[in-house]
Formats: C-alpha cells, structure tokens, sequence
C-alpha cells in the first residue's frame, strides 16, 4: 500500500490483528499523548517498513509476531506495562491463515528479519520472553534488563541466530 505514515488517535484501545500487515512503505506510526492503547493484535505490523516504534505505556499486550519482518526496524521500545513479550515477535519465518469478507488466504510466508534492531532493553515489567522473540534479530547487538527486572521464564530460541554481544541480565536475577 501506499501508506508512509499513521497517527492512531487518543480514542483507540487496540490495534487489531493483521491491521497493517504488509503496508511496506509504512515507515511512521505516531500515538495521540493520552493514548488509551492497551492492546497490539497479533501480526499487526508485520512486514512493513518501520524504522522506529515507541510502544505506548498504556500496552499492556503484545501478539504474537508484532514485528516479523520489519528489516528496517532499528529501535523498539516497549512498554513498561508489558509483562510479556511473546513468540516470535521479530521472527522472519511465520504461518498465519485469515480469512476477508468472503476470500480466505492460507499463506506460508518468509520474511526478512529485523536486522536492523541494534538493541533492545526489558522493561522492569516483563517476566517472560517468549519462544523465539527475537529470533533471527542478526543485527541485535546488545540486550539489557532493566533494573528491578524479575524474568521468569526465557523461551525456547528466544535470541537464536542473533548478533548478541552484550546480555546483561545482572539486574535482572532474584537472589531467592
């Protein structure tokens, strides 16, 4: 689509899923300050072109591969009321079906990965990472754990096939 840029208003509470799938000329997307945002539906921006997303602190849910094959994507940031971040948020390799009015689409998509994520920090908040998150993240150099971070639980694959050189989770770790 033609698409470049998005300003979601105040009003909206969630961006459902598929909405901007592959609008690959989607570079910007804006929020209202006094966003009501609490929910990203699954697939929501997938394979569009963002460069940066600055996720609201009002999300407090993330679906599942938000941000699979966004190649441009070079800073992320998410919310501090996020408790989860979920498979394979910036995976490259998905399967998803849907159907539109009346045509169905049954699609086996690869994608590009997020290669241009250079670093990511975990908000105090989140206390999983699920499978596969940052998956094929190659250019992902740096992970940092904010401080007061309790994480729980790291999933399967979480960082595989990533550029990781520095995964501070120090802060992170219980003394229990």
């Amino acid at each position: 689509t033609a698409l470049k840029a998005i300003v979601i208003p105040a009003k909206v509470t969630a961006i459902v899923q598929f909405a901007f799938t592959d609008c690959t000329a989607l570079k910007t997307v804006t929020f209202e300050s006094n966003t009501t945002l609490t929910k990203l539906g699954a697939y929501a921006f997938v394979n569009t072109g963002i460069t940066a997303f600055d996720m609201p602190d009002s999300v407090t849910y993330i679906g599942v591969y938000q941000f699979a094959g966004c190649k441009d994507l070079a800073t992320l940031t998410i919310s501090s009321n996020v408790t989860a971040i979920p498979n394979n948020m910036c995976d490259n390799k998905y399967e998803y079906e849907y159907s539109y009015l009346v045509e169905t689409r049954n699609l086996r998509v690869e994608l590009q990965d997020c290669a241009a994520l250079k670093e990511i920090v975990i908000p105090a908040g989140v206390t999983s990472i699920g499978a596969s998150a940052f998956k094929n993240t190659t250019g992902l150099a740096s992970v940092t754990f904010e401080n007061g971070t309790a994480i729980e639980n790291i999933g399967e694959s979480a960082f595989e096939n990533s550029g990781i050189k520095t995964f501070d989770i120090s802060t992170a770790v219980d003394d229990r």
